[in-house]
Protein backbone atom coordinates (compact mmCIF):
# COMPACT_ATOMS: atom_id res chain seq x y z
CA UNK A 1 0.00 0.00 0.00
CA UNK A 2 1.22 3.50 -0.74
CA UNK A 3 -0.03 7.06 -0.53
CA UNK A 4 1.25 9.86 -2.72
CA UNK A 5 0.07 13.12 -1.17
CA UNK A 6 1.34 15.17 -4.09
CA UNK A 7 -1.12 14.02 -6.74
CA UNK A 8 -3.13 16.93 -8.14
CA UNK A 9 -6.51 16.92 -9.91
CA UNK A 10 -5.17 16.31 -13.42
CA UNK A 11 -2.76 13.62 -12.26
CA UNK A 12 -5.52 11.90 -10.30
CA UNK A 13 -7.82 11.73 -13.34
CA UNK A 14 -4.97 10.49 -15.52
CA UNK A 15 -4.10 7.63 -13.19
CA UNK A 16 -7.75 6.84 -12.57
CA UNK A 17 -8.28 6.09 -16.24
CA UNK A 18 -5.42 3.61 -16.28
CA UNK A 19 -6.11 1.76 -13.06
CA UNK A 20 -9.01 1.40 -10.67
CA UNK A 21 -6.82 0.65 -7.64
CA UNK A 22 -5.82 4.30 -7.19
CA UNK A 23 -8.30 6.04 -4.92
CA UNK A 24 -8.76 9.74 -4.34
CA UNK A 25 -5.73 11.61 -3.06
CA UNK A 26 -3.19 9.19 -4.48
CA UNK A 27 -3.95 6.27 -2.17
CA UNK A 28 -2.92 3.00 -3.83
CA UNK A 29 -5.06 0.14 -2.58
CA UNK A 30 -4.49 -3.60 -2.77
CA UNK A 31 -5.92 -6.79 -1.32
CA UNK A 32 -4.65 -10.16 -0.06
CA UNK A 33 -1.40 -8.67 1.19
CA UNK A 34 1.09 -10.90 3.00
CA UNK A 35 2.26 -9.24 6.23
CA UNK A 36 5.83 -8.39 7.11
CA UNK A 37 7.17 -10.04 10.26
CA UNK A 38 9.47 -8.30 12.75
CA UNK A 39 10.51 -8.56 16.38
CA UNK A 40 8.17 -6.58 18.64
CA UNK A 41 8.02 -6.07 22.41
CA UNK A 42 5.09 -3.67 22.31
CA UNK A 43 7.14 -0.47 22.12
CA UNK A 44 6.96 1.79 19.08
CA UNK A 45 9.49 3.98 17.29
CA UNK A 46 7.95 7.18 15.96
CA UNK A 47 9.20 9.95 13.71
CA UNK A 48 9.17 13.24 15.59
CA UNK A 49 8.73 16.54 13.81
CA UNK A 50 12.11 18.09 13.23
CA UNK A 51 14.00 14.79 13.06
CA UNK A 52 16.57 14.91 10.28
CA UNK A 53 16.17 12.32 7.55
CA UNK A 54 19.07 10.86 5.62
CA UNK A 55 19.09 12.04 1.99
CA UNK A 56 18.11 9.47 -0.65
CA UNK A 57 16.92 7.02 2.01
CA UNK A 58 13.47 5.93 3.16
CA UNK A 59 12.37 7.63 6.39
CA UNK A 60 10.71 5.47 9.04
CA UNK A 61 7.53 7.09 10.36
CA UNK A 62 6.45 4.28 12.66
CA UNK A 63 7.79 0.85 13.47
CA UNK A 64 8.51 -1.62 16.27
CA UNK A 65 10.98 -0.64 18.97
CA UNK A 66 14.45 -2.17 19.38
CA UNK A 67 14.55 -5.90 20.00
CA UNK A 68 14.55 -6.88 23.66
CA UNK A 69 14.30 -10.16 25.63
CA UNK A 70 10.51 -9.66 25.69
CA UNK A 71 10.21 -9.36 21.89
CA UNK A 72 8.12 -11.76 19.84
CA UNK A 73 7.81 -12.19 16.08
CA UNK A 74 4.68 -10.28 15.13
CA UNK A 75 2.99 -9.42 11.79
CA UNK A 76 2.91 -5.87 10.45
CA UNK A 77 1.35 -4.12 7.49
CA UNK A 78 3.64 -1.81 5.53
CA UNK A 79 2.53 1.53 4.10
CA UNK A 80 4.77 3.65 1.89
CA UNK A 81 4.28 7.33 1.24
CA UNK A 82 5.64 10.22 -0.81
CA UNK A 83 5.87 13.42 1.21
CA UNK A 84 7.56 16.79 1.12
CA UNK A 85 10.97 17.28 2.69
CA UNK A 86 12.96 20.45 3.35
CA UNK A 87 15.85 20.50 0.92
CA UNK A 88 18.16 22.35 3.34
CA UNK A 89 17.21 21.11 6.80
CA UNK A 90 16.40 17.53 5.69
CA UNK A 91 13.29 17.05 7.80
CA UNK A 92 9.77 16.31 6.66
CA UNK A 93 7.52 19.28 5.99
CA UNK A 94 4.07 19.60 7.51
CA UNK A 95 1.78 21.50 5.11
CA UNK A 96 -1.42 22.91 6.50
CA UNK A 97 -4.26 20.83 5.08
CA UNK A 98 -7.80 22.07 4.67
CA UNK A 99 -11.05 20.16 4.92
CA UNK A 100 -11.71 19.66 1.24
CA UNK A 101 -11.95 16.90 -1.28
CA UNK A 102 -8.75 15.31 -2.52
CA UNK A 103 -6.18 16.25 -3.53
CA UNK A 104 -5.21 17.79 -0.23
CA UNK A 105 -2.50 20.00 -1.76
CA UNK A 106 -2.87 21.58 -5.19
CA UNK A 107 0.32 22.48 -7.03
CA UNK A 108 -0.58 26.18 -7.19
CA UNK A 109 -1.03 26.40 -3.41
CA UNK A 110 1.68 23.99 -2.25
CA UNK A 111 4.22 26.58 -1.10
CA UNK A 112 1.56 28.54 0.76
CA UNK A 113 0.33 25.43 2.55
CA UNK A 114 3.88 24.42 3.53
CA UNK A 115 4.78 27.89 4.83
CA UNK A 116 1.62 28.10 6.94
CA UNK A 117 2.07 24.60 8.31
CA UNK A 118 5.70 25.09 9.29
CA UNK A 119 4.90 28.38 11.02
CA UNK A 120 2.18 26.61 12.99
CA UNK A 121 4.63 24.00 14.36
CA UNK A 122 7.40 26.62 14.76
CA UNK A 123 10.01 25.01 12.56
CA UNK A 124 12.00 26.97 9.97
CA UNK A 125 11.32 26.41 6.29
CA UNK A 126 14.11 27.11 3.83
CA UNK A 127 11.68 27.81 0.99
CA UNK A 128 12.91 24.82 -1.03
CA UNK A 129 11.21 21.45 -0.89
CA UNK A 130 11.94 18.01 -2.28
CA UNK A 131 10.11 14.69 -2.23
CA UNK A 132 10.92 11.94 0.24
CA UNK A 133 9.78 8.34 0.57
CA UNK A 134 8.43 7.30 3.96
CA UNK A 135 7.41 3.95 5.41
CA UNK A 136 5.28 2.96 8.38
CA UNK A 137 4.85 -0.48 9.94
CA UNK A 138 1.49 -0.91 11.66
CA UNK A 139 0.50 -3.72 13.97
CA UNK A 140 -2.22 -5.84 12.43
CA UNK A 141 -5.03 -5.57 14.93
CA UNK A 142 -7.98 -4.93 12.60
CA UNK A 143 -9.15 -6.24 9.25
CA UNK A 144 -7.90 -9.75 10.02
CA UNK A 145 -9.55 -13.09 9.31
CA UNK A 146 -11.94 -14.65 11.86
CA UNK A 147 -10.57 -17.04 14.47
CA UNK A 148 -11.82 -20.04 12.49
CA UNK A 149 -9.35 -19.11 9.72
CA UNK A 150 -6.40 -18.33 11.99
CA UNK A 151 -2.96 -19.69 11.14
CA UNK A 152 -1.60 -22.73 12.93
CA UNK A 153 1.95 -23.82 13.70
CA UNK A 154 2.58 -25.51 10.35
CA UNK A 155 1.81 -22.32 8.43
CA UNK A 156 5.19 -21.01 9.60
CA UNK A 157 7.08 -24.19 10.59
CA UNK A 158 7.85 -27.25 8.53
CA UNK A 159 9.18 -27.99 5.03
CA UNK A 160 6.06 -26.74 3.24
CA UNK A 161 5.76 -23.43 5.13
CA UNK A 162 6.28 -20.20 3.26
CA UNK A 163 7.86 -18.29 6.14
CA UNK A 164 11.36 -16.90 5.55
CA UNK A 165 13.16 -17.46 8.85
CA UNK A 166 16.27 -15.62 7.67
CA UNK A 167 14.54 -12.23 7.86
CA UNK A 168 14.05 -12.39 11.67
CA UNK A 169 17.70 -13.45 11.99
CA UNK A 170 17.54 -17.25 11.98
CA UNK A 171 19.64 -19.43 9.71
CA UNK A 172 16.81 -21.94 9.42
CA UNK A 173 13.47 -22.96 10.86
CA UNK A 174 14.15 -23.39 14.63
CA UNK A 175 11.92 -26.46 14.60
CA UNK A 176 14.20 -28.16 12.08
CA UNK A 177 17.25 -29.81 13.65
CA UNK A 178 18.38 -31.84 10.66
CA UNK A 179 22.12 -31.42 9.94
CA UNK A 180 21.27 -31.20 6.24
CA UNK A 181 19.41 -27.95 6.86
CA UNK A 182 22.07 -26.30 9.01
CA UNK A 183 24.04 -23.78 6.99
CA UNK A 184 27.81 -24.06 7.56
CA UNK A 185 29.63 -21.05 8.88
CA UNK A 186 31.40 -19.04 6.19
CA UNK A 187 35.03 -19.97 5.74
CA UNK A 188 37.58 -17.50 7.01
CA UNK A 189 39.64 -16.25 4.05
CA UNK A 190 43.35 -16.97 4.20
CA UNK A 191 45.77 -14.13 4.69
CA UNK A 192 47.17 -12.81 1.40
CA UNK A 193 50.71 -13.82 0.52
CA UNK A 194 53.20 -11.16 -0.55
CA UNK A 195 55.86 -13.61 -1.76
CA UNK A 196 58.57 -12.82 0.84
CA UNK A 197 60.62 -15.57 2.56
CA UNK A 198 59.91 -16.20 6.24
CA UNK A 199 61.91 -14.23 8.77
CA UNK A 200 64.64 -16.24 10.57
CA UNK A 201 65.33 -15.30 14.14
CA UNK A 202 68.94 -15.26 15.38
CA UNK A 203 70.31 -15.03 18.94
CA UNK A 204 73.11 -12.50 19.26
CA UNK A 205 75.93 -13.03 21.81
CA UNK A 206 75.79 -10.80 24.89
CA UNK A 207 78.93 -8.61 25.34
CA UNK A 208 81.02 -9.48 28.41
CA UNK A 209 80.78 -5.96 29.84
CA UNK A 210 76.99 -6.30 29.97
CA UNK A 211 77.09 -9.52 32.03
CA UNK A 212 76.24 -8.85 35.66
CA UNK A 213 78.72 -10.60 37.99
CA UNK A 214 77.81 -11.40 41.57
CA UNK A 215 79.50 -9.21 44.18
CA UNK A 216 81.92 -10.80 46.65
Amino acid sequence: MSWNWLLADNEYRLYRQESTVLAAGGFLMSTKIRPVYAWDDGSVRMYMRGDRAKPNMTTLLQGPGPRSPASKIMPFSVSYGVQLQDRKFHYLLSPQLKRQKAPFIQNSKREEAVSMGMRAIRLPYSGESATATTVALHQINHGVKPATQALDCLNCHGPSAGFDWRKPGYQQDPWTNSPDNIQPSPAVPASPSIGLPPVKESVLPVPSEMVTRPAG
